[in-house]
C-alpha cells in the first residue's frame, strides 16, 4: 500500500514513472542512497569512491526510472564534474554529452535543466584551450541561465566570468568589458563579492597594455579579497599584479608583491572547483 501511494505521489508531481511500481521502488531508494554518498565522498575529495558510487547510482536510476529520466542526465552531469575536477577531459565530456543528449530529447532548448551541462561543456573547452569553442558553449549556457534565473543568481555571475575570460583570450576586449560591467552592475553592493569581476577587468586592461586602469583594477581587487579572507584568489591576483608591475619597470613593487603572493599561491586549487568562488552569492541562488 506505502509504495503505491509514494509511486502515485511521484506521478502527482510530474516524474516519469511510467515504469516505476512497487517491484523497482527499491531500486529508486538505492539510488539515491548511493547518490547522497557519492556526493559526499566527492565533497570529501575521494575520488575514486565518488567515481564507483555514482556508476552504480545511474545504474539503479535507470532500471528504476528509465534512461530519460532528467534525474539520469543530473548524475551523469556530476560523474562528469568529477572527472573534469581531476583533469581526465575525454571521460568528462563523455558523460556531458551524454547528459545533454538525454536532456535535449526531453525538455526545449533553452530548458534551465540544460544550463549547467552546456556550461560544463564550455569548461572542458576551455581546460584544453578550444577559446572559440568555449565562447559558444558558455554564450549558449548564459542565455539559458540569463531566461531561467535572476540576474544576481551565483550561476549567472559565475557563467558570465568564464564568459568574460574567453572573450578576453579571443581578444574580444570590447564584448568581454560589456560582460563584466554587466555582472559587476549586479553584484557591486555590500553583498557582492565584486573582486572577482574586478580582477578580471584588470587583466583585461593589461592585455591591452592600458596598465594605470589595470592598476586601479588590481588595488581594488586585492582589497577585496583581503577582506574576504579569500587567500588562494589574493595569491593569484597579487602574482598577476606582480607581472603588471615588473612589465613597467617597477621592481621594487613588483618584488613586495610577489613575496606577498608566495605566502598564499601555494594553497591555490583554481576557482572552477574552490567554494570560495563568489561565496557570499550562494545566499542568493
Amino acid at each position: 500500500m506505502y509504495d503505491t501511494l509514494v509511486a502515485l505521489l511521484f506521478q502527482k508531481l510530474g516524474f516519469m514513472t511510467e515504469t516505476l511500481t512497487a517491484k523497482n521502488l527499491p531500486a529508486l531508494s538505492e539510488s539515491n542512497n548511493l547518490w547522497a554518498k557519492a556526493k559526499e565522498a566527492m565533497h570529501h575529495r575521494r575520488g575514486q569512491e565518488a567515481e564507483s558510487l555514482y556508476k552504480q547510482a545511474i545504474e539503479k536510476r535507470i532500471a528504476s526510472m528509465g534512461e530519460n529520466d532528467h534525474t539520469v542526465s543530473q548524475l551523469l552531469d556530476e560523474l562528469g564534474a568529477l572527472y573534469l575536477i581531476v583533469g581526465r577531459i575525454e571521460p568528462a565530456l563523455e558523460q556531458f554529452k551524454r547528459a545533454l543528449a538525454l536532456l535535449e530529447k526531453n525538455f526545449y532548448a533553452g530548458h534551465y535543466y540544460l544550463g549547467p551541462v552546456v556550461e560544463h561543456l564550455g569548461d572542458c573547452a576551455a581546460k584544453e584551450s578550444k577559446w572559440e569553442e568555449a565562447e559558444t558553449q558558455y554564450k549558449r549556457a548564459l542565455e539559458i541561465f540569463d531566461k531561467t534565473l535572476s540576474a544576481d543568481h551565483r550561476s549567472v555571475l559565475i557563467t558570465q566570468h568564464k564568459y568574460a575570460t574567453v572573450l578576453r583570450k579571443l581578444g574580444k576586449y570590447t564584448d568581454a568589458e560589456t560582460v563584466i560591467n554587466k555582472g559587476l552592475k549586479t553584484i557591486d553592493s555590500p553583498l557582492g563579492p565584486a573582486e572577482e569581476f574586478r580582477f578580471e577587468l584588470a587583466l583585461l586592461y593589461q592585455a591591452q597594455d592600458k596598465n594605470a586602469e589595470a592598476e586601479a583594477q588590481y588595488k581594488l581587487a586585492i582589497e577585496g579579497f583581503r577582506q574576504r579572507r579569500n587567500m588562494p584568489r589574493l595569491g593569484t591576483c597579487l602574482q598577476n599584479f606582480a607581472i603588471l608591475l615588473k612589465k613597467q619597470g617597477r621592481e621594487n613593487d613588483a618584488k613586495a608583491m610577489q613575496d606577498l603572493s608566495d605566502k598564499f599561491i601555494t594553497v591555490q586549487h583554481g576557482y572552477e572547483d574552490s567554494e570560495a568562488f563568489f561565496p557570499s552569492t550562494i545566499l542568493r541562488a
